[in-house]
């Protein structure tokens, strides 16, 4: 596991004695940080208070059960927890009135997106004029990138905004660019 400030997150791979991992799999997840043990799925009831437990420590019991039941033929339960708890640098007013929202929701190639009505945050014209909020365009990948600084200004919350000439293929197209970011970083 991982913590600096407010940030705690582990990934765990439980694996059943009777079953083996291939090694090159073994060694690509732990560059993520990921623990393997061995975890007698066969004691079900044992092993989901096993990984309860481990996931409520890492959480701070703000996830007690993770794992409601495990068939006693599993052999392998892989698990990411993550624990975040942080306040924004410059704070954000909860909007009092609601404004609408787009609920994106593709099915193959049908637009089924529906408009919500929520309540909204709000920051001041100041609070962006003076740079506090950061927007930058992603020129390669034509999108919008929305840059919120946590209280430990080394941490921020990313909002990428796909362009909409993409349509139902703009998140799926983010993603995979990110994937292959990732994979080309961890892995090369």
């Amino acid at each position: 596991s991982y913590e600096e400030g407010r940030l705690v997150y582990g990934n765990r791979i439980w694996v059943d004695p009777g079953f083996s991992i291939n090694p090159n799999y073994t060694r690509k997840v732990s560059v993520l940080g990921a623990e393997a043990s061995n975890l007698r799925f066969g004691e079900a009831d044992s092993a989901v208070r096993t990984i309860n437990a481990w996931v409520a420590s890492l959480t701070r019991n703000r996830i007690p059960r993770l794992v409601a039941s495990l068939d006693p033929t599993t052999q392998l339960v892989l698990v990411n927890a993550i624990y975040f708890r942080d306040s924004w640098l410059f704070p954000v007013k909860e909007g009092k009135e609601e404004s609408m929202f787009k609920v994106l929701r593709y099915l193959e190639d049908e637009d089924l997106s529906r408009e919500v009505s929520v309540n909204m945050m709000s920051v001041t014209e100041d609070s962006v004029r003076l740079g506090l909020f950061k927007f930058n365009d992603l020129d390669t990948y034509e999108d919008l990138l929305i840059r919120i600084p946590y209280r430990d200004e080394d941490l921020e919350f990313q909002i990428i905004l796909p362009n909409e000439k993409w349509g139902a293929y703009g998140l799926k197209r983010i993603e995979k660019i990110l994937e292959e970011e990732v994979n080309r970083d961890q892995f090369h």
